[in-house]
């Protein structure tokens, strides 16, 4: 029987052969298989596929909305710093602010007036209160501005003919 083992363990030998050389070739004909002959092409194909995550014309949208991100949004504390540096260049610019600002009323005084006192020989003496004017200060301060606003307007629109046309 010793003369039988040489054969027979050449038949396993091929059928082993055999087995494995047709996994391998399932594994090139099996879409589910990473040795698949035809991988490159379904990777390919994910990118012309709406429905996939590697679609191209996602890629191309995602693309134009970071440019424009990287264009319009501001990178840090722009703004800031913007303003930071015109307050060195123009400080008048905000006194003017600040001037305006406490001219025209925007200024909250709260619950407090401001006063105006006099203190003679240890006496102290108001000498406007405005504190009855606290509660119709910013309806009085609308009426103001309203008519102050309305001449200018009226004053501008009559003269601008005038100054349109040269005429002094």
């Amino acid at each position: 029987m010793e003369g039988l083992a040489t054969p027979f363990n050449s038949i396993a030998q091929g059928i082993r052969w055999l087995g494995e050389s047709l996994g391998n070739v399932l594994s090139y004909l099996n879409p589910f298989h990473e040795n698949f002959l035809l991988r490159g092409v379904l990777e390919a194909l994910q990118f012309i596929n709406p429905f996939s995550d590697k679609f191209f014309g996602y890629k191309i949208i995602d693309g134009i909305v970071a440019g424009i991100e990287f264009l319009f949004k501001p990178q840090g504390d722009t703004f800031s710093n913007l303003y930071n540096k015109l307050n060195e260049k123009f400080p008048f610019i905000n006194q003017i602010k600040t001037l305006a600002h406490s001219l025209l009323g925007f200024e909250d005084y709260g619950t407090t007036t401001p006063s105006f006192e006099i203190t003679y020989m240890g006496t102290k003496a108001k000498i406007i209160d405005f504190s009855p004017f606290l509660s119709y200060r910013v309806w009085l301060h609308g009426i103001i501005l309203a008519i102050s606003w309305f001449s200018f307007i009226k004053k501008l629109y009559n003269r601008m003919p005038k100054v349109v046309g040269g005429i002094s």
